[in-house]
Formats: C-alpha cells, sequence, structure tokens
C-alpha cells in the first residue's frame, strides 16, 4: 500500500472517529477513564438544537453576579451651604418620629455646640458661621426624645408561632453586652415566619431591601416603632421584600408588620427583639415583659 492511500486510510478512520462522537454509545466504548465518561454524559445529554461546549470540573462561577444592596443611607445627615458670608450647617432626618441631634466642633466655633430635638421628617437650619470658618463637625443623632418606659406593660409575642425557641438571652455575650442591646431577645424563626407588633405604635423606620444571607453587620432590614411612653421597639434581622408596613404609619398591637429573616449581622434565622429608650443621648435597652402562647415569659439575663 502506498504511503500516500496510508494516510487516506488514516484520515478516513479518524473522520469515522470524531463524526461518530455525537453517539452515546460510541462515546462510552470509547473512553473508559471516569472522567472522560463524565463529559460524554454531558454531551450526550444536551438538546439536538445545543452546540456542544467543553465543560470545565468543577464549574466556574457565573461570571456575572447581582451587586449587593448598598448600604443604608443615614437616618439622619449633616448637610453645609454656603451662602454669601455664611455656611449654613442644616440637618436632615428621614425617621418619623423625634429624634435627639447634637453638631459639635472641636474648636470654638459661635452658636456651637448646638443641639435639638427633631419631631418630624424634614430639613432643619441649626446653625450659622462665617465663610472663613474651618468646619470640623461631629452629628450625633440619637432616636427618640427622653422617655421613662412603661415598665409593667405585657408585650405581645412579636412572631405567629405556637412554639417558642430563644437563641439568644438578654446579657449574652455574642451580641447582647452593649447597653442597646443588653435586654434583647433573640427568638430563632424560619425565614417567612409572620411577624406582629407587640404594641401600638408609630412606624419610625422601615427597611427590608437586604437579602437574607446574613453576616453584613450594616445590611440589616428593620422596623422600629415608637410608644406612646416615648420607648421604641426593634424588630431586626427582617425577610428582604417583606415589609407590610411603611415609616410614618400607625399599627395596632397584633398587626403583621413583616416576615422574620436572616439579613445582617446573623448567623442563623430568628428575630431580634428590643425595647429602646434614649437616655441622655445614649440607646438604652431596657427590662420588658412578654406574653406568650405559653403564659409570659420568664427569662433571666446571662451575667457575665
Amino acid at each position: 500500500m502506498s504511503a500516500t492511500l496510508k494516510k487516506v486510510n488514516r484520515f478516513m478512520r479518524m473522520k469515522r472517529f470524531l463524526f461518530g462522537m455525537h453517539n452515546p454509545a460510541i462515546l462510552l466504548s470509547m473512553f473508559t477513564r471516569p472522567a472522560f465518561a463524565l463529559s460524554c454524559l454531558l454531551f450526550a445529554g444536551m438538546p439536538a438544537s445545543i452546540a456542544a461546549q467543553w465543560l470545565s470540573w468543577p464549574p466556574k462561577p457565573a461570571a456575572h453576579r447581582p451587586a449587593p444592596a448598598a448600604p443604608p443611607a443615614a437616618a439622619v445627615r449633616l448637610h453645609i451651604e454656603s451662602r454669601h458670608t455664611l455656611q449654613r450647617i442644616w440637618v436632615e432626618n428621614d425617621l418619623h418620629g423625634p429624634v435627639q441631634v447634637r453638631i459639635e466642633s472641636p474648636q470654638p466655633l459661635p452658636g456651637l455646640p448646638v443641639q435639638r430635638i427633631l419631631d418630624t421628617p424634614g430639613r432643619y437650619l441649626l446653625a450659622e458661621v462665617a465663610q472663613t470658618a474651618r468646619l470640623d463637625l461631629r452629628l450625633t443623632a440619637t432616636p427618640g426624645a427622653a422617655a421613662k418606659h412603661q415598665s409593667d406593660y405585657l408585650y405581645a409575642y412579636p412572631l405567629q408561632l405556637d412554639d417558642i425557641r430563644i437563641s439568644q438571652l438578654p446579657g449574652a455575650a455574642f451580641s447582647h453586652h452593649d447597653a442597646e442591646n443588653l435586654d434583647a431577645i433573640d427568638f430563632a424563626a424560619a425565614i417567612g415566619t409572620a411577624v406582629i407588633a407587640a404594641r401600638d405604635g408609630l412606624v419610625m423606620q422601615a427597611e427590608d431591601r437586604f437579602s437574607d444571607h446574613g453576616g453584613q453587620r450594616d445590611a440589616v432590614n428593620l422596623v422600629r416603632i415608637l410608644h406612646e411612653d416615648g420607648s421604641m421597639a426593634v424588630y431586626a434581622h427582617l425577610q428582604q421584600r417583606s415589609l407590610q408596613v411603611r415609616a410614618g404609619q400607625r399599627v395596632r398591637r397584633g398587626q403583621f408588620i413583616a416576615r422574620s429573616g436572616n439579613s445582617g449581622y446573623s448567623t442563623a434565622p430568628h428575630l431580634h427583639f428590643v425595647v429602646q429608650v434614649n437616655n441622655g443621648q445614649q440607646l438604652q435597652s431596657v427590662p420588658f415583659r412578654m406574653d406568650s402562647p405559653k403564659g409570659e415569659l420568664r427569662l433571666p439575663r446571662v451575667v457575665d
């Protein structure tokens, strides 16, 4: 057989090899190693209308992922406006309810420090200083006004559940050790469990645009409700896009307000519930009484 004829025969055998690859039976008989067999089965399962693609293993992540939601804008913000010979110091408030603000400067300036209670959302002019003054300002904003919590009030259980599962007690070292959360309770609940208002009040703040992946401190969904005695209840780690109320709305005890989730600084799905007061421009949690499907809760506070 001539060299040319041998080349043609080799070419035809190779052609039959390549064009036979659309047949799964031929594929599985040709390749015996597990890695090849896996690739062949993937090709064989593709619809005829889809061209074969080379598949890597393990699969590569998608090239495009949705960008995470931006951190929440501060509910109270400072703005400086130049006007003729003056710098005007404004505060914008988004909270529906009182917020105590204080603006101070490390160097003496006329009109500073200044402190004010802002009762409603809006833009407030708090001070004016000379255009030549160098500004290095600090804004402190604390929700609520001075209040005395009605300690004998019996709050409703804030979840539509018959069972009670507590994942973190008041005073626990993980995240209930600071003044704002010392008296908080974490109720374990599956994502999507209905959350109800534990007391009548006005919705000061409502946020639900963050995902339920957990672990991000500033990306927490919450509802803050102002009560008639000036105290505030915070319902946190809510499910994304589950709000049933809006800021500025009045709610009644037992009203469906959102669903529990796993947003923010959370290691597992739960509802973080705490009652707070503004105590000298410091948010402070307070002990509270709470009813439940099994009677009034009697919980110890963890003491380190």
